[in-house]
């Protein structure tokens, strides 16, 4: 029997957003079955069916999400990704690029003052990074990358 599922896993460009996923049963088994939509996210991951199979075989849970629910607090990640997702999409679909509110504007203060009454540019020094690359090393330092 040819598998799709395996042999061709990914339907989407890397480069724009994705619109079609291979459906899943219960089980986390592939249904051969494509869907013309964006995937609602789910903790779980395809795995071939053994050849031999000595019992029914259950997904097992990727997070403790029971250890972390209370009966004050609920825990549901996926509902926040697929929120988040929406307004991702709904922020692609705006027509005006002015309107997509990715740059800052420059603070205002900074055209009505002289040139003589700005305050003097302090120097960085040269082997401190700026910009994304301190962000990076930051994030790398945080985690004890490096």
């Amino acid at each position: 029997m040819d598998n799709r599922f395996f042999s061709q896993p990914i339907l989407n460009s890397p480069y724009a957003s994705p619109v079609r996923y291979w459906e899943l049963d219960g089980e986390g088994q592939p249904t051969q079955q494509i869907i013309e939509s964006r995937r609602p996210a789910r903790f779980i991951t395809p795995i071939p069916q053994p050849r031999k199979r000595k019992g029914k075989a259950i997904q097992q849970d990727l997070f403790a999400v029971h250890e972390l629910t209370s009966q004050a607090q609920q825990y549901d990640p996926t509902s926040i990704i697929n929120e988040l997702r929406q307004h991702v999409d709904t922020w692609r679909k705006l027509p005006n690029s002015n309107d997509w509110q990715v740059r800052r504007k420059p603070p205002a203060f900074s055209k009505s003052r002289k040139t003589s009454e700005r305050m003097p540019r302090k120097r960085r020094a040269p082997w401190k990074p700026t910009g994304c690359r301190a962000s990076t090393i930051w994030v790398d330092m945080a985690l004890g990358i490096c």
